[in-house]
């Protein structure tokens, strides 16, 4: 009884969380994000200059109303793109080479079409992954469906947080034990490396 409590309690904490962060990203101004974005964009440039080589797998995302959005950051540099599509209830990811291989998905995210290329993400040396809200230690809050913590629960590569600032938290995330953690998280102000507590950019 107790264990089933504190897991109904964690859920509710992370709705409450949940929701004022999503207040928060909708509140922001568009001129605010088109700088913000920017920024991130340079920030995911020099990380990946550091440890991607030309032609390796990125894996990226669509973003969804609200989310930080990495189009002009995609098919932008010289590696291959992934993107995530929700299948059942799981995520798989296929190779994208230009805007005309999506097509309204899920959750009003473009999504590959049939026609793309399935690439299994342990062949992918990096994964960009948006979220509601992250902490410095690399915790991440997502939309509550888990579809990265499954997809990414055994995923060897790095583990990239892409957020604006204002979804960067000090304080500890509720967390229970398949959340992920992050390897890098970038905002427009910094990259951080919350395994080591520091910033890299």
């Amino acid at each position: 009884m107790f264990r089933e409590n504190l897991k109904l309690e964690l859920k509710n904490q992370k709705r409450l969380l949940r929701q004022d962060m999503l207040a928060k990203r909708q509140s922001l101004s568009e001129s605010f994000r088109i700088n913000s974005e920017f920024k991130v964009h340079e920030q995911c440039k020099k990380l990946c200059q550091s440890y991607l080589k030309q032609g390796e797998l990125l894996a990226s995302y669509r973003h969804m109303p609200g989310e930080l959005n990495l189009d002009s950051f995609n098919f932008t540099y010289k590696y291959k793109f992934i993107f995530p599509k929700v299948v059942g209830d799981s995520l798989h990811f296929f190779e994208c080479n230009t805007e005309n291989d999506f097509i309204a998905g899920s959750f009003n995210i473009p999504e590959p079409k049939d026609h793309c290329l399935e690439i299994n993400i342990e062949e992918c040396s990096m994964v960009l992954v948006p979220g509601v809200a992250f902490d410095r230690r690399g915790r991440r809050l997502g939309m509550g469906k888990g579809f990265y913590d499954k997809a990414l629960a055994d995923y060897k590569g790095l583990k990239v947080g892409v957020a604006f600032n204002c979804q960067l938290l000090n304080d500890e995330l509720p967390h229970e034990d398949h959340d992920l953690f992050m390897d890098f998280v970038i905002t427009e102000n910094f990259t951080i490396s919350p395994i080591h507590e520091k910033r890299s950019f």
